[in-house]
């Protein structure tokens, strides 16, 4: 998380701290600043590296990729059609005029902590799950364990053409190797619910 990020959610803390305990009197700004305490007890909703994919490819009306990491790490490493902006930047913008999915973009916790000060400003935003490194995995070099079930190899079929789409280069394993399947879940509500997936399956591919 950067200084910056870092600061605005320190701040948001402490002052909704203070506001529950002096009841909330801050003029004109304290209903907001309860509103991101609030947010911050919710589960952050995420959005999977592969349904992402399919949006970006469908062309969904609405969905803006929001980028927050640094410049440097950006020009590196970009997914399609999104935008390197700060979370400064995105607070001080006027509400888009029209329905917007936001989808946030890192590779640490920047995007989570993110969320609870823009859905107190009613942004609708999500996470991408697993940020960057769940794009390249999932959609740049996705993996069919060897023996997968029919099931497995027609979830894979669909990724593999998303995947493709996107200039991947999807594979079958050699015989053998481990590899795990994150890009066969249908959907990823949230980072919790991704967690106890990943836990009740033993972390590993089939």
């Amino acid at each position: 998380m950067t200084g910056v990020h870092r600061g605005l959610v320190a701040a948001a803390a402490v002052l909704g701290v203070a506001a529950l305990a002096a009841g909330d009197p801050l003029p004109g700004g304290g209903g907001r600043v309860g509103a991101v305490v609030a947010a911050a007890g919710e589960r952050v909703p995420t959005l999977g590296a592969v349904e992402l994919a399919r949006r970006l490819r469908d062309r969904t009306p609405g969905l803006r990729v929001a980028d927050l990491r640094d410049s440097a790490s950006f020009a590196l490493f970009r997914l399609p059609g999104s935008e390197r902006i700060d979370l400064p930047t995105l607070l001080d913008e006027a509400p888009p005029a029209g329905p917007e999915t936001l989808v946030l973009v890192d590779e640490g916790l920047d995007a989570a902590a993110a969320w609870p000060i823009l859905r107190a400003g009613g942004r609708d935003a999500v996470v991408l799950d697993g940020g960057v490194n769940a794009w390249i995995t999932q959609i740049l070099s996705p993996v069919l364990p060897a023996f997968a079930d029919s099931a497995l190899t027609a979830r894979f079929a669909e990724v593999s053409d998303l995947s493709r789409y996107f200039g991947g280069e999807p594979r079958v394993a050699e015989a053998g190797e481990a590899v795990t399947t994150p890009w066969a879940l249908a959907d990823t509500a949230s980072l919790e619910s991704h967690v106890e997936r990943l836990r009740a399956r033993g972390g590993c591919g089939w």
